[in-house]
């Protein structure tokens, strides 16, 4: 019999790749032949520093450089490290964490050093930079001359000025390209000279939380109607968060019979209309996708049925986990369609529609699957055994949420968190009765405050910065905030941090209704009129965050009547 240790060094190695390096460090520690056949692997891709941690000893690197094919370097490295030559390297990573910016070694190694490196290293096929200091012209004209085989570039940060040109010429030859937070000037005249004819992978993204205030202007725009030359173009990615997706350019570039291989989409802007998403989903030239993702938008029933009637049979990765509008009907619709579907993330399917399906799940090889599957207090008893009967034909998933996590998942809820979409009112509707403390914000619909929580005892109302800028802001007006106060008299608990003004049926339902009433947390205005009746409401505990003539200084008998109520 053939034993693991009778196979040849070429298998072992490829065995090695697939496993991850907490197995490799178990197989090193197994014998010394495994040592010395694991060992080469584990140096394979070499994370020099990692956060918060110390970096690897730069002579023990040295060392190994035989061994190396992958290295990430990170922002706090000394020169030393910059000196050291890998003959076999293939994938640089310069990366930044965020604790790095505190280390007094950050960005200690200048422009010139990294410019040596990259001239020593010519074998280089795949660069990630995401060092936050200005790439100079040197640089560039360094790969164009001498990294042969270069074909992927991520990249984030600025590019001087002088080095726009030649960066360009560099990114026309290769296959994958990745802008992430990337500044660049606003004329770029080289762009029209260019043609991208090896492009498979194009995606450009900007994340509205970045510090920096780098607008994109028009250059990612520029750049999709010098891409559609590609023929090869496989994948396409728009995540820029304050230049909308050009869903109409696109269309016409489709029509023109161009991106004739693409089956990858991702999208992620939430200003596309339904109509639109549904007319690019149409216009595909390669009538096959693969690949969708929608982040943060509103997923309407126009895109719904386009996916549905041309690419259900094709999909293999769906997300539209963070999307709103997204029905349980839709969910339990693409698992019994989708036969090809290997990774899917959804926002909810109910246990109902699982179980009163016409067929089962046809999604047999899939792998990831991140839904919440949610019981309903109407649920029929034996219920909860035919879903997991369901799960259970689904040998290869790796990853689900089952009906049986979600009374402690929906315990404490934010129904829309920062930067984030907002919970849709029928999902939250449906898992009411498990909601003990929840937080609104202004960006709701007046729908969301019609919902009664039988269990509530927590309410926050926040504010958030961005929520302004939501079209949907300030739609709830305070005659639904009087009515959900009224809904729910077993609320111990008040956080409100809001602009608009607190009104005084508020006030007096919270006297009235609220028995339990024991802690209010207050940051806003209170009009005059309503200090008696605001300062009647009990309250055990009280932290006035940023509180507004909370006693008026035109009332003295009100700020004397709340101040004894208070002391009392």
């Amino acid at each position: 019999m053939t034993l693991i240790l009778d196979l040849p060094e070429e298998i072992i190695l490829l065995i090695a790749e697939h496993l991850n390096a907490r197995a490799i460090y178990a197989c090193i520690r197994t014998c010394r032949s495994f040592y010395y056949s694991f060992v080469p692997r584990l140096w394979c891709d070499l994370n020099v520093k990692q956060y918060k941690r110390e970096p690897i000893d730069a002579d023990f690197v040295r060392d190994k450089v035989h061994l190396i094919e992958a290295i990430n370097y990170s922002t706090t490295l000394t020169d030393d490290y910059y000196t050291i030559i890998y003959p076999r390297l293939h994938t640089l990573r310069l990366d930044t964490f965020y604790a790095d910016e505190k280390e007094p070694n950050y960005l200690q190694t200048k422009p010139p050093k990294k410019v040596e490196f990259a001239r020593h290293h010519p074998t280089i096929r795949k660069l990630i930079y995401h060092h936050k200091d200005s790439i100079p012209r040197q640089f560039w004209e360094v790969i164009e001359s001498y990294w042969t085989d270069f074909e992927s570039l991520e990249v984030s940060g600025s590019v001087e000025a002088d080095a726009v040109d030649i960066f360009w010429k560099v990114c026309d030859r290769l296959q994958t390209l990745y802008f992430s937070d990337l500044n660049l000037p606003e004329s770029m005249p080289v762009l029209s000279t260019l043609s991208f004819q090896h492009l498979q992978d194009l995606r450009v993204k900007k994340y509205p939380w970045h510090r920096l205030p780098i607008p994109h202007r028009r250059w990612p725009v520029q750049l999709l109607e010098q891409v559609k030359k590609s023929e090869r173009l496989r994948r396409l990615a728009w995540d820029v968060h304050d230049v909308a997706f050009p869903a109409r350019m696109i269309m016409d570039i489709f029509a023109e019979d161009c991106w004739p291989n693409l089956h990858q989409l991702s999208i992620g802007d939430a200003t596309c209309s339904d109509q639109d998403l549904a007319g690019v989903l149409r216009a595909i030239t390669s009538r096959k996708l693969t690949a969708f993702e929608y982040v943060n938008g509103k997923f309407g029933p126009l895109t719904y049925k386009c996916l549905q009637d041309r690419y259900f049979g094709h999909l293999q990765d769906l997300n539209i986990g963070r999307c709103i509008g997204v029905t349980s009907t839709m969910v339990q619709e693409i698992l019994m369609e989708c036969t090809q579907l290997i990774d899917f993330d959804a926002p909810h399917v109910f246990v109902q529609d699982i179980v009163q399906a016409e067929k089962p799940w046809g999604c047999l090889k899939i792998q990831t699957l991140v839904v919440y599957i949610v019981k309903q207090p109407d649920d029929k008893p034996g219920w909860d055994g035919r879903v997991f009967e369901q799960i259970s034909k689904l040998r290869r998933v790796c990853r689900s949420f089952y009906s049986a996590y979600i009374p402690c998942l929906w315990s404490n809820v934010c129904v829309k968190s920062y930067k984030g979409e907002a919970i849709s009112a029928d999902l939250l509707r449906a898992n009411a009765h498990h909601i003990e403390t929840l937080t609104l914000s202004p960006s709701l619909t007046p729908e969301h405050y019609t919902i009664v929580f039988p269990r509530l005892r927590c309410i926050w109302i926040l504010t958030y910065y961005r929520d302004k800028k939501d079209s949907r802001y300030l739609q709830v007006q305070p005659h639904h905030m009087v009515q959900f106060a009224r809904l729910h008299s077993s609320i111990r608990e008040l956080g409100y941090d809001q602009i608009y003004l607190l009104s005084k049926g508020f006030w007096e339902v919270v006297e009235s209704e609220w028995k339990e009433f024991e802690s209010l947390e207050l940051s806003g205005t209170v009009n005059e009129d309503l200090g008696e009746a605001s300062g009647r409401c009990v309250v055990e505990s009280v932290l006035f965050a940023s509180l507004v003539s909370y006693f008026p200084k035109t009332s003295p008998s009100y700020r004397q009547s709340a101040s004894q109520t208070f002391r009392d």
